[in-house]
Order: C-alpha cells, then sequence, then structure tokens
C-alpha cells in the first residue's frame, strides 16, 4: 500500500520559482486505528485511518486535494499577517511624523 503527499519546494536562491514534488510514502505497519507509514526522505509516521486531515493519503488525488487546501490557507494567513503590517506601518510611519 502507498500514500502520497504534495509539498512546494523552491530552489533556494529565488523564492519565486516553486516546483511542487509528490512524494511517495510506503505503508510499514497497518494498525487498528492507522498506519505507520515512511518514505526514502523522512523518518517514520503514524496516520490515522479515519481523520479528515491526514499527512499521507492512498491516492494521489486526495493528496493534491489536501495540498490545495493547506495552500489555501496558507495564503489566508500570510494575506491577514501582510494587512496586519501595513496598518502597523503605517501608525509607526504617523508617529515618526510627530
Amino acid at each position: 500500500m502507498e500514500f502520497y503527499r504534495y509539498y512546494d519546494v523552491s530552489n533556494g536562491e529565488d523564492i519565486i520559482i516553486t516546483n511542487i514534488i509528490l512524494v511517495k510514502f510506503y505503508l510499514i505497519k497497518k494498525t487498528p486505528k492507522g498506519y505507520w507509514i515512511n518514505s526514502k526522505f523522512q523518518k517514520k509516521r503514524w496516520i490515522s485511518k479515519t481523520a479528515k486531515k491526514r499527512y499521507a493519503y492512498p491516492t494521489k488525488e486526495e493528496a493534491l486535494n489536501n495540498f490545495i487546501k493547506r495552500k489555501e490557507r496558507q495564503k489566508s494567513i500570510l494575506f491577514y499577517q501582510l494587512e496586519q503590517a501595513k496598518q502597523v506601518l503605517s501608525q509607526a510611519k504617523r508617529l515618526n511624523e510627530n
């Protein structure tokens, strides 16, 4: 049995150039509640059979849907942080003018 998880990685020099990679995980052990999995690049992890959010998924489609949801959430968090930084910067500039 195999599991999948998508990641985004940059080349380290230019954060604008980003690639999406698919990592394949392999089943180590099946338990009544979940699975122990690992890959060539990461240590073993336990994932639930029934959780809505999992670290890795049994199909590439589920893994891609999860990746999209993770990136949408990241985008909303970063948007909020950017708006907050803009407001604080504006306040700081007004204080500097006084």
